[in-house]
């Protein structure tokens, strides 16, 4: 998890994961990158995961946007 703010970075940028959290998570690459991009002062990163479906359709009926994962800000605010 970054411990960043946001207000401190020049960038802020979120990784999506074409697949669910379980899978994902299992993926070390994507780990890495995360990491690395948090380890620069200028850039804050964040993760975000393809919902499972059932979720999906909570969001999509409530009018609700998909959030990252750690800071649960809404991914189309991110630079």
């Amino acid at each position: 998890m970054h411990h960043k703010g946001f207000s401190k970075a020049d960038s802020s940028i979120v990784l999506a994961y074409p697949d669910v959290y379980d899978v994902g998570m299992s993926y070390y690459g994507f780990q890495i990158l995360y990491h690395i991009l948090n380890r620069k002062e200028s850039i804050v990163a964040d993760r975000v995961y393809a919902p499972w479906m059932d979720y999906e359709e909570q969001l999509r009926a409530r009018s609700l946007p998909l959030c990252s994962l750690e800071s649960r800000i809404p991914i189309r605010q991110f630079d």
